[in-house]
């Protein structure tokens, strides 16, 4: 996947760290790209996936 197709998914990210790594805070979720020769940037395929969520255990 790319993260313009992550972003058809979770919306459009809500900032961008640094050069292939974009974050959704509201939904907790980073993503990072590798370069890819020949694609714009928003089309680099997506890499690796962190996901954010603090759940609270505690009933």
């Amino acid at each position: 996947m790319t993260i313009n197709e992550m972003c058809e998914i979770f919306g459009p990210y809500e900032r961008k760290v640094r050069k292939g790594l974009f974050v959704w805070d509201s939904c907790g979720l980073c993503m990072t790209t590798l370069k890819v020769e020949g694609y714009l940037e928003d089309n680099y395929p997506v890499n690796g996936i962190l996901i954010v969520w603090y759940i609270d255990l505690d009933i």
